[in-house]
């Protein structure tokens, strides 16, 4: 090393010591703040990012580290943006296809469609807004975070410029000059590559914005065609079918709109499938799945035997169409903004599974009214497609009525289902129902033949909506029912007791649930399709919530309604929690005698307690005032009905001590019986010639009560036996004995005992006493026995007196 190399070296270390002592001392002096604070400091509060201090030399390596690490995770933010990258990968098809789809609504808009199409345009809309409004979320969000980025850069330039200043007027080695160089670099590079992405965020914001108002406007325009629907229904807003203005366009024409209509719904289409190619994908794994389950579900019913097989479901027979018609089905919650062409095909799609599925489960008998639907159903597809054609979607709604008219005539005819005494019902219920059916296409017939065309739509397009959701949610409730079903015969489900003992019960009572629950959701779409629900449902909402006052207590219908709704859904709680108790978990487990019934109304109280609170709270009651109300009525009771207080708590002590458990042979005043009931206030015990009598508890608990059965089942009999004196004693006590023996409800362990008792004159006393376990028989076992003891002395010819 050079004199001169050694110099400069000798005074960059004292530089470097001058610094670390002066860095030191301003720690000292601000109270010793670490590095990552003092980094915060480095730019002033004032002056725009002026008077920005420079890194202290003795931190220069540290700093360095800190500044590469941070200028790192900003290039991290900045190429991990998949959220942006979507959004600009699809934001060109989505403005394509919105705009092939913004021209055909607004031909839909102008040829007054019917409620129906309205309502599937406000829904496709309403997905690209929701989707437009995520995308807007999401673009903020990476400007917000971009905005901190930059801020981040231009403070590290500031303080890394200062530092180079300084590190220029200190001479200090070039090495040192060419690091923080490199720093400056690199946030340079990263601060031009977050400008760029900023810029291009901010652009696509724009254009997102744009496309979001394009939306919002439409959006409005399908708002005011649903008000002016509704408000037109009564009104006469069209012409008659004769009218010379309804053929005014020539048949050329009419088919040159419908191809230029259909190839702007096949490019809307296009768009869609090529955004949104992953949900296809998603409802085609969908359907694998189900379409596995079911086939694997089969397999298992196959392989067993016995009740369990013959209770295989329909559906496995048919895994493949099943399966098609559910993952179908499911199309609208998976594809919540596709274009109506998509529609149309999956609806064409499912009509062929759906038929299948339904012809399984519906009566022979009404097959016919199945095919007429799928061709109604299909022609209704094709009405779909033509819904911007005003002309050509009336003429073929007019058909779909007219020929579901005409089927409706042809199944009244006179014998078209027989004339046997037992299918009465079935025809008056399909005669009732086409009576309806029939008064409603000729409504919808007239009123769109006449000009009402608004009114016209609104039923015809409800009828035929209403007949396809009947025939979906029958399919799909028995569906569940047979997926019910079919889990109560796997093998772990059909050995619980529960089950085995009570599998139709189940079945019927999940039938009834989920039939129930289709046709209130059957009722519910039709209401929507008549436009009715929203209206019921404001006037259900403001009769519940009228209020009136007591006193100081304000309450409503609706809160009857709940409170009366939380206290027979704790009866029902109750009965299903005893249910289950009862027939699965009292088997499995061992119990003292008479336990599980003090378990199971303990149980019954406590939900009912719990239920009857807690529907005086969703009543709105003080429960605070409840309980000084209680406290008073309980002064008031404590004098009125000590008896009836008496015999309930009574009752309670009967439960949790259990003196006396049902199944129980007692005898109380006289009477003996077995207590066949404990109740809240009394208790129900029968005796041996059949009557129950009733005993209230306060009696069971205070008075002195005989439990033959407390601690076992065990019973001792007492037989007196009087015989002629020339008889030897020993003798006879061993005929006894031997007597009692030869019962079978007898018991061997403690054995029978003949003693002695009196003799003098001619005659002797003995009495025979035997043990048996049935202590609610004892007295047909007397009669055995002293029929048996009868027999025996009179074999060995002792006379008995």
């Amino acid at each position: 090393m050079t004199e001169e190399k050694r110099r400069q070296l000798r005074i960059w270390v004292l530089a470097a010591g001058v610094a670390a002592l002066l860095g030191c001392g301003e720690r000292l002096a601000s109270g010793a703040s670490g590095p990552a604070e003092d980094a915060g400091k480095m730019v002033a509060a004032g002056g725009g990012g002026t008077n920005v201090a420079a890194i202290p030399l003795a931190e220069l390596s540290a700093q360095a580290e800190a500044a590469f690490a941070t200028v790192q995770s900003i290039n991290g933010n900045l190429t991990n943006d998949t959220a942006t990258g979507a959004v600009q990968q699809e934001l060109p098809g989505l403005t394509r296809e919105s705009s092939v789809r913004m021209e055909e609504s607004s031909k839909m808009l102008s040829s007054n469609p019917s409620l129906g199409t309205l309502r599937r345009l406000n829904r496709e809309w309403q997905g690209v807004s929701e989707e437009l409004a995520d995308w807007k979320r999401s673009l903020m969000k990476r400007v917000t975070q971009l905005d901190e980025d930059r801020a981040r850069l231009s403070q590290l330039e500031q303080v890394w410029q200062a530092t180079r200043r300084s590190v220029v007027e200190s001479q200090l080695p070039p090495e040192v000059l060419a690091q923080v160089d490199r720093i400056l670099a690199a946030v340079e590079k990263t601060q031009a590559q977050a400008d760029a992405q900023q810029k291009a965020v901010l652009g696509l914001q724009t254009r997102v914005a744009e496309q979001d108002g394009r939306t919002r406007h439409t959006l409005n325009v399908i708002e005011r065609g649903l008000d002016g629907f509704l408000r037109r229904l009564l009104v006469r807003d069209g012409v008659p079918i004769w009218s010379p203005k309804v053929w005014a366009d020539s048949a050329e024409n009419l088919v040159e709109q419908s191809w230029h209509s259909f190839s702007r719904q096949a490019q809307a289409l296009g768009g869609y499938v090529e955004r949104k190619g992953s949900l296809l994908v998603l409802q085609a794994g969908l359907f694998l799945a189900m379409l596995a389950g079911l086939m694997a579900a089969g397999r298992i019913l196959r392989r067993l035997e016995g009740d369990a097989a013959s209770h295989e479901p329909w559906m496995f027979d048919s895994p493949v169409a099943t399966a098609l018609f559910l993952a179908l089905l499911a199309g609208g919650w998976i594809h919540p903004q596709a274009p109506r062409l998509f529609w149309a095909i999956s609806g064409a799609v499912a009509l062929i599974p759906a038929t299948l599925v339904v012809r399984r489960l519906l009566d022979q008998r009404l097959l016919p009214v199945l095919n007429v639907l799928a061709a109604v159903y299909f022609l209704d597809q094709i009405r779909m497609l033509a819904a911007s054609q005003a002309v050509l979607s009336r003429l073929l709604l007019l058909a779909e009525v007219l020929g579901a008219a005409l089927f409706t005539l042809w199944l009244r005819v006179p014998g078209r289902f027989g004339t046997a005494p037992e299918e009465s019902r079935f025809r008056k219920r399909v005669g009732g129902t086409c009576r309806v059916v029939l008064i409603w296409c000729v409504l919808a017939f007239m009123t769109d033949l006449l000009g009402y065309v608004s009114l016209g739509k609104l039923l015809g397009h409800s009828l035929l909506e209403s007949a396809y959701m009947a025939l979906v949610w029958y399919a799909v409730a028995r569906i569940i029912d047979g997926l019910f079903s079919s889990a109560l015969c796997h093998p772990r489900l059909a050995r619980m007791g529960l089950v085995r003992r009570h599998r139709d019960l189940l079945c019927r009572r999940t039938r009834d649930l989920v039939g129930w629950a289709a046709i209130l959701c059957w009722g519910a779409y039709v209401l929507e399709a008549l436009s009715l629900r929203t209206p019921l449902v404001q006037c259900v909402r403001e009769a519940l919530s009228a209020t009136w006052a007591v006193g100081s207590f304000k309450g409503s219908l609706g809160d009857i309604v709940l409170f009366g709704g939380t206290v027979w859904g704790s009866f029902l709680v109750s009965r299903l929690l005893r249910f289950v108790l009862e027939e699965e978990v009292y088997s499995r487990v061992k119990l003292a005698p008479g336990l599980h019934y003090s378990i199971s109304k303990l149980v019954n109280y406590s939900v009912l307690v719990l239920g009857f609170f807690t529907a005086m709270a969703v009543l709105g009651f003080d429960l605070t005032r409840l309980t000084i109300l209680v406290g008073a009525f309980g002064v008031g009771l404590g004098f009125g009905l000590q008896n009836v207080i008496n015999n309930l708590v009574s009752g309670l002590i009967l439960l949790f001590e259990r003196p006396i458990k049902v199944g129980d042979v007692i005898q109380l005043a006289g009477s003996e019986g077995v207590v066949k009931h404990i109740g809240i206030r009394a208790s129900i015990v029968r005796g041996p010639n059949g009557s129950e009598f009733i005993v209230p508890n306060g009696s069971l608990v205070s008075d002195m009560v005989t439990n033959w059965t407390y601690s076992d089942s065990l019973r001792r009999i007492d037989l007196p036996v009087v015989v002629a004196v020339p008889a030897e004693a020993r003798e006879v006590m061993e005929l006894l004995k031997a007597a009692a023996a030869e019962q079978p409800t007898v018991l061997k362990d403690p054995p029978p005992q003949a003693l002695l008792g009196s003799f003098g004159g001619d005659s002797m006393s003995f009495e025979l006493r035997v043990w048996t376990s049935q202590a609610e028989d004892w007295s047909r076992l007397r009669s055995d026995l002293a029929l048996a003891v009868r027999a025996t002395l009179a074999d060995h010819q002792i006379a008995v007196k």
